[in-house]
């Protein structure tokens, strides 16, 4: 069986589709329906033009005299009157006995419910020759009689048979109708044609307002009933006008219509699944936006269909499957966000569960522990007792000492509105005590009260003693203390804040008025932990990938973040990163005191100083020195706050210790150092000599002409075999280059060199001043890459000799091929090819001034041949040490 990825969502929707079909084809929305439909007709929304085939004559009284009913009868015919109905009266037995002489083509009407088996002798003279009809009694149905029966069963004294109502046998044509008649309440928007018994008697009737219509004779009050209550109307209606809004309805075949269930159904299905599909590319405001629409829309087609076809419209089936489906697919979108939380939650926690994360300094459950650690790490101070203030109350009690216990403060009182605290509170600052605060207090001890304000809020006092050393500052002593005492006020003053406006947030009448119960922006902050995270894996593995060893400490003396290169000293160096603070690495790392550490990071933190000190040898690092770095966040913002909204110590983010490899910077300054030295000795030699140093103005000369280009007779040129890389592409003369001679009679090769090292192989080529660098680059390039090297670098150009005085001290072959052994060191297992390299024709040493490069005596000749220069000879060896 496939694995369905969401297969809940898929039942829940076909469930819940299944329910809103049956609802609607079961019609439980139709008394909503009904509901809007009497709202259309209450607001006259709905109108109707048809002419009703009805006329109401209402009589003067409840009974009425046989000769005044013979008249109106007689009245009415001749108005042209299509059918006289007479309903039933208040005294109907005296009435209907005088009817008896009147005429036998008057409808007489009775109520269906005066049927039954026992009929009084003065009555059935109804039964002998009378038409009748039967009256039957509205039904009430969500809120209003709209309902007339079109017949009954088994009433009266005719029990076994079906009897229709008084209107039905006076339709025309024979139509049939339903079990029932829904009333049109939109033809009482006109009104119903009414006269009265006495206008028509007194002949003000109008012919055209009488003819062809069906007269219906009654009583205007509302007999023994309180009335009938319908839409459209203000007052009840009497029986007189709902029989007559009866035939009106049923003459103009205008029943209120109700759709069939099924397509009903079918629309609200079809409704649900489009809705599914719209909502799950709209968020929620617009969701209900498009709800809101809709809904207005259902009504504006309700009110059509009423308008038209006097058809009641499914409103309520449309506007329950809408919201419906907006409710339904922004829950499962919910659950689908919460599930997704869930597990992104469970991975961050199992990803931050392999890191050391530290808890900040607002969110760890007392301030006071990381304080203890920022002074400690920071002063050398003997004792220290932190006390806070009572909530709500002008006394302090004590919450964490250092060096110490915090029972041993022999000041019993603990009211800062009395001395000492008085006292310190009226200084403003580190107040010395002249009495003895703390117990047990040494002859050379000097014990300190320092308040903790902020805003004008005493939030503590730091109680604190110190042993003065050598070359002690009181002054400065004292500073350091108000300005940590400054901090760690503003640090507690800040979180206090912070936990007032969490306590209030935490309210739950707060929390329901907000809206802030259930709010969880699942997408947002998926989207925002995805960017967070890749942006947090790119500066880790930039981090990681530095030769620099970096650490970042907090104030608080946490490691916040380490690379891979630190941990590796670290690990050389037997420290552990994360289980010592700041203060403990640094003296683990360099061999220093606490109270010289403690110096040191004071000094980075109070003058935002780099620090350089040097790191103790450690097995693979020679050369290192340890940098201390404050971080401080590039704002203008006054407050102190950090990008988090938090505050830090001094506006600092934290301390950087950055590890650096030194090594060959201090072999190239112990290369100029002897160099130096050796120059210093033959200056100092020179200088003692008998009859050189005569006055100052000689000895000054003498020291300027070790500087000045010697006159010296120009060397021959270099034949074409050592013609430099330019010569490829010019027919120039390579340079002349002059050749210094040395103290010792020996010939010192002047070069001017140039390497490109590869992975293989390596270039070393004499550079000429007479042709363009860039193409000697090029071609020195060019020849790696075609030998199949890629990544190449260049070291040099090596300028040789050095002075240009030859008699100087430095100048020699000695020396060349110290610098040229030191320079070329990387080309150690390469093959070597060099261009432009040969001994001067008057070089009378004992090597070749080639051998003056660090390389074997294996070699091989290379011919580059171009088309305008002659061939230059290459020579190649594989490299070795000299």
């Amino acid at each position: 069986m496939p694995n369905i990825r969401n297969w809940r969502e898929i039942i829940a929707s076909l469930l819940l589709l299944a329910l809103l079909v049956v609802l609607s084809v079961a019609g439980v929305w139709r008394n909503a329906n009904l509901t809007f439909s009497d709202w259309l007709i209450n607001a006259s929304l709905v109108t109707s033009d048809i002419d009703p085939k009805v006329l109401l004559v209402e009589l003067d009284q409840a009974s009425v005299q046989p000769e005044e009913l013979s008249t109106l009868e007689s009245k009415l015919n001749e108005l042209g009157a299509r059918e006289v109905v007479l309903l039933p009266l208040a005294q109907p037995r005296v009435a209907r006995e005088k009817a008896r002489r009147v005429t036998d083509s008057l409808l007489v009407t009775r109520f269906a419910g005066e049927h039954d088996t026992e009929v009084p002798d003065g009555a059935k003279w109804l039964y002998e020759g009378m038409r009748t009809g039967w009256v039957t009694t509205p039904e009430f149905d969500a809120g209003y009689f709209r309902v007339v029966p079109a017949g009954f069963v088994g009433q009266g004294i005719n029990n076994d048979m079906e009897i229709a109502a008084w209107f039905v046998p006076l339709l025309e044509g024979g139509r049939d109708l339903a079990d029932s008649v829904a009333l049109n309440f939109a033809l009482l928007g006109n009104g119903l044609p009414t006269l009265s018994q006495r206008q028509i008697l007194a002949g003000e009737a109008i012919s055209e307002l009488v003819q062809g219509r069906v007269a219906l004779i009654g009583s205007a009050d509302p007999l023994l009933s309180p009335g009938y209550q319908v839409p459209g109307v203000g007052a009840p209606l009497s029986n007189l006008q709902i029989q007559g809004l009866a035939l009106a309805t049923v003459a103009a075949d205008a029943e209120l219509r109700f759709p069939a269930p099924l397509w009903v159904g079918l629309v609200v299905g079809l409704l649900f699944l489009f809705n599914l599909f719209v909502f799950q590319w709209l968020s929620v405001v617009n969701g209900v936006l498009y709800s809101l629409f809709a809904v207005v829309g259902f009504g504006f087609v309700g009110w059509w269909l009423f308008e038209s076809f006097d058809m009641l419209p499914p409103v309520a089936d449309g506007t329950a499957a809408q919201l419906v489906s907006l409710l339904f697919v922004y829950q499962a979108r919910r659950y689908a966000e919460a599930k997704t939380l869930t597990t992104m939650l469970g991975t961050t926690h199992s990803a931050l569960f392999e890191r050391y994360v530290p808890k900040a300094f607002n969110d760890s459950e007392s301030p006071w522990p990381k304080l203890v650690v920022f002074i400690n790490q920071q002063l050398n101070l003997s004792r220290t007792i932190l006390l806070e203030r009572v909530p709500g109350d002008h006394r302090v009690r004590e919450i964490q000492a250092l060096n110490c216990s915090i029972e041993d403060i022999a000041e019993q009182r603990r009211d800062y509105e009395r001395a000492p605290y008085s006292d310190a509170l009226q200084h403003r600052g580190a107040l010395q005590l002249r009495r003895a605060f703390l117990e047990r207090v040494g002859e050379q001890e000097l014990e300190y009260l320092t308040p903790l304000i902020y805003a004008g809020e005493v939030l503590g006092f730091w109680a604190l003693s110190v042993m003065p050393e050598e070359n002690w500052s009181q002054e400065a002593f004292e500073n350091n203390i108000a300005s940590f005492a400054s901090q760690i006020s503003e640090l507690l003053y800040h979180r206090q804040q912070l936990e007032r406006e969490r306590a209030r947030e935490r309210r739950l009448g707060r929390r329901i008025l907000a809206l802030d119960i259930g709010r969880t922006p699942h997408e947002q902050l998926r989207s925002a932990q995805e960017l967070l995270g890749n942006r947090l894996l790119s500066l880790e593995a930039m981090f990681n990938n530095l030769d620099t060893g970096a650490i970042m400490y907090d104030l608080f003396g946490q490691v916040l973040q380490v690379n891979a290169r630190a941990l590796e000293i670290a690990g050389e160096a037997k420290v552990s990163v994360y289980r010592m603070t700041a203060l403990d690495f640094l003296c683990g790392l360099c061999d220093l005191t606490q109270d010289d550490a403690r110096r040191q990071l004071r000094h980075a933190t109070l003058k935002r100083a780099l620090v350089r000190l040097p790191v103790k040898p450690i097995n693979g690092y020679q050369g290192l020195i340890l940098l201390i770095r404050p971080i401080s966040e590039h704002s203008d913002r006054p407050d102190g706050r950090a990008g988090a909204g938090l505050f830090m110590p001094f506006k600092l983010l934290g301390l950087s210790f950055e590890l650096v490899d030194m090594s060959h910077t201090r072999k190239a300054l112990g290369f100029r150092d002897d160099l130096l030295h050796q120059l210093a000795l033959a200056i100092r030699d020179r200088l003692s000599r008998p009859g050189r140093s005569e006055a100052d103005s000689a000895r000054v000369a003498n020291l300027q002409a070790l500087m000045d280009t010697p006159a010296s007779k120009p060397a021959r040129p270099q034949p074409s075999s050592s013609a430099n890389v330019a010569a490829e592409i010019t027919t120039d003369t390579p340079p002349v280059e002059e050749a210094p001679v040395s103290t010792a009679g020996k010939v010192v090769p002047a070069l001017n060199l140039q390497v490109w090292v590869g992975r293989k192989t390596a270039v070393v080529a004499s550079v000429s001043k007479e042709a363009s660098l860039r193409l000697q680059e090029t071609l020195a390039e060019n020849i790696l890459r075609s030998v199949g090297e890629r990544d190449l670098r260049s070291v040099g150009p090596i300028h040789w000799p050095v002075f240009n005085n030859v008699r100087a001290p430095g100048n020699s072959l000695s020396d060349l091929r110290a610098v040229l052994g030191y320079a070329l060191s990387d080309l150690d297992g390469r093959k070597l090819i060099a261009l432009g390299v040969a001994a001067p024709e008057d070089y009378r040493g004992d090597e070749p001034g080639f051998n003056t490069l660090p390389v074997s005596a294996r070699k091989s000749a290379l011919t580059i041949a171009s088309p305008s220069s002659p061939p230059v000879r290459l020579s190649s060896a594989r490299c070795g040490r000299s």
